[in-house]
């Protein structure tokens, strides 16, 4: 049987290496792909044209100076995956010669930006061509269109038409001229280090044993994590969508890493790559000083949109000290991954200790947050960052044996106290402030004995690092007077005021958020929710409680914040309850966001419960809260999503995901629950 078994593991790491080769190859022919200069014909997406379907063609005379090799047309995709067949000719009007023709598939056609039809045989200039677009299948749903200028129009002899009628505007359009092939080393080498990394798991997966492999990532997670930081920020990487500005930007002309390494651009997530983004990278150039003058052509603060400011200040904001120490492309990557792996981490530990140090229950609630696609559309939620990571922290306060530890973790919360204060954002800190007081005063409970033993000299450290606390938010404060004052005297935000009202629909949005990255809505950002399983934690807490006696501190906690939320996100509060406990700052929306999170803590903490205690839970409280959540995340996204009676594929899909994780849940849940004898919390040490 060893040597059997010997034989398969030999077998499965031969298999992985030659898919490690094709996989490779594969990377580098499509990095090292065919390009062509773009020359943009100086028109403005203004108006779409009829949605392209089957018998419909397109057509424009389009008078092309110089040698070429091909066309760039401004497309419309409505955001979706369609399988449709572009067709794309240019004819020389004068000859009926068909000079140019290709055929591509519609998942290769861009979303509001230039789609590239190009060819290596330079095509000659100097002429007239008629250019046709078409389409050879019918497509269910929205179609693709075409964007076209209806203003800047010098002659109207040279507008388009569909099937031979004018049409009023010109195709947006551009001229490709130099098709040549890309050396795109860098981005090639980027990719295969992200190749061997899964290389490497997978590899040690097959030679130790999942079992084994797992515990050693677990055990080892601190330093893992430390590991990838460090090649990220070698390898410069970011998870901006800035390389948007290739559609509107001398298109075509950046660098080879104008386009993701991995992943797309994303058009709604234009605070950061239009706002935000440029005003972290010109503000070198004033050497982070208060003031930026190359961002708007005038005197606009940088610490305004970007938290930058080399000062005393900038202690608020950990992330941004990158930009300080090792200047725009370090302190860029630094930016966008140090929040993002001191999340994965602090929210595996923040469950790993509400859980009773079982280490399925950690991983499984830090995945949720962490990987949840609120996390990734709203990506480096500061709330979550420096909130969880501080309740960590505090937690290991109370808990330390050494007065050492004490004084190295009262400065680290300080610091993310201040960071958390200076968010200036109330629709996210009046909800989340709530619960994270609600899960300190747990800490304190459960903890008691050792919160006694903390000794005076601790204390003292302690206050002085809430006083440096308080003078890094003061000066803070004092450095961006203005950007609040003029904030603050505005309709939105300043002068708004919320009393809640319905948007418990966001607690079954988790379904249709799967489905985002292939078919977005409307605002990707907006919708997007952690996977809550709501109702099932409400009534799974419920019944814990009851069973308990209500004895299970945390649990009271966190079901009465959701019932108080849950109120709020339907039919809301009075004004002056709203005022008096600040939710008047806070749009019912964006409780929704919190109440997710209480649900995904209800959730581990009730499975964490069941299992200490061996409760023998009915499948019924399982299974009839899951058929509600089924039932209304698929009405959900046929909302979101528009759909019909007869919505096609997509309303098939959400209906068999919605299904599938009706049952997965149910399943893991009640084994979770019933499989392999409870493990208890090991000594606080």
């Amino acid at each position: 049987m060893k040597n059997k078994s010997k034989y398969i593991k030999i077998l499965l790491l031969v298999v992985v290496a030659v898919l490690f080769v094709l996989r490779g190859v594969h990377i580098y022919n499509v990095t090292n792909d065919k390009v062509a200069d773009m020359y943009d014909s100086g028109f403005a997406a203004r108006q779409e044209t009829a949605g392209l379907e089957k018998g419909m063609e397109i057509t424009q005379d389009i008078y092309i100076d110089g040698e070429f090799n091909g066309i760039a047309l401004y497309f419309s995709t409505n955001a979706i995956r369609n399988f449709s067949k572009i067709t794309v000719e240019l004819v020389d009007k004068t000859t009926g010669e068909v000079v140019f023709h290709q055929k591509v598939s519609g998942v290769n056609i861009n979303d509001n930006q230039f789609s590239n039809f190009a060819e290596e045989n330079v095509i000659s200039g100097g002429k007239t061509y008629t250019l046709k677009v078409s389409t050879d299948t019918s497509a269910n749903g929205k179609k693709f269109t075409l964007w076209t200028d209806n203003q800047n129009i010098t002659d109207t002899s040279v507008q388009y038409s569909i099937n031979g009628e004018k049409q009023n505007g010109v195709l947006c359009y551009a001229v490709l001229r130099n098709y040549h092939h890309t050396d795109n080393y860098g981005v090639f080498a980027v990719r295969m280090v992200f190749m061997t990394l899964i290389l490497m798991l997978v590899c040690g997966l097959i030679i130790v044993g999942p079992k084994k492999m797992c515990e050693f990532i677990f055990d080892k997670r601190f330093y893992i994590a430390v590991g990838i930081f460090l090649i990220l920020v070698i390898m410069r990487v970011n998870f901006s969508s800035i390389g948007m500005f290739d559609n509107y930007v001398q298109p075509g002309q950046g660098s080879e890493f104008v386009t993701p390494v991995y992943g797309e651009t994303h058009s709604i997530r234009s605070d950061e790559w239009a706002v935000s983004t440029p005003r972290y990278l010109t503000a070198k150039y004033t050497d982070y000083g208060k003031y930026n003058y190359i961002i708007m052509g005038k005197q606009t603060e940088n610490i305004a949109q970007t938290g930058l400011y080399k000062s005393y200040s900038a202690l608020a904001k950990p992330q941004t000290w990158g930009y300080y120490l090792f200047g725009d492309s370090i302190g860029m990557s630094v930016e966008w991954c140090f929040p993002f792996i001191l999340l994965i981490v602090m929210s595996i530990q923040f469950f790993y200790i509400i859980a009773g140090k079982n280490k399925v229950l950690a991983v499984t609630g830090g995945v949720m947050v962490a990987f949840s696609g609120y996390e990734m559309w709203w990506m480096n939620v500061e709330y979550l960052s420096c909130g969880l990571t501080a309740l960590v922290c505090i937690y290991y306060f109370i808990n330390a044996e050494k007065t050492w530890q004490r004084m190295v973790l009262s400065p680290c919360i300080a610091i993310l106290g201040a960071e958390y204060i200076t968010i200036l954002y109330p629709a996210f800190q009046v909800p989340s402030g709530y619960v994270y007081f609600g899960i300190v005063v747990w800490m304190v409970v459960s903890s008691w004995d050792n919160f006694k033993k903390i000794k005076l000299k601790e204390w003292l450290v302690f206050a002085a690092s809430m006083l440096f606390m308080a003078s890094i938010v003061i000066v803070y404060l004092k450095d961006r007077s203005t950007y609040v004052t003029e904030i603050m005297n505005t309709i939105y935000p300043g002068s708004r005021v919320s009393t809640g009202g319905y948007s418990l629909y966001k607690m079954f949005e988790y379904v249709a958020t799967i489905f985002y990255p292939f078919k977005a809505t409307l605002n990707n950002s907006e919708f997007s929710m952690m996977v809550t399983l709501f109702p099932l934690p409400m009534v799974m807490a419920v019944y814990c409680i009851i069973k308990q006696k209500g004895k299970d501190i945390l649990l009271d906690i966190m079901l009465g914040l959701s019932c108080v939320y849950t109120i709020y996100c339907t039919v809301g509060f009075p004004l002056i309850v709203a005022r008096l406990t600040l939710f008047s700052y806070v749009p019912e929306e964006r409780a929704a966001d919190l109440l997710g999170l209480l649900q995904v803590i209800l959730l581990i903490r009730c499975i964490y419960v069941c299992r200490e205690n061996r409760y023998k839970v009915n499948p019924v409280i399982v299974v009839v809260p899951m058929l509600i959540s089924c039932y209304y995340s698929w009405k959900e996204a046929r909302t979101v999503y528009d759909i019909t009676e007869s919505g096609g594929m997509l309303q098939y899909a959400i209906i068999a995901l919605a299904i599938v994780f009706t049952v997965i849940t149910i399943v893991v849940f009640l084994s979770l629950i019933h499989i392999s004898e409870p493990t208890r919390p090991e000594p606080i040490s």
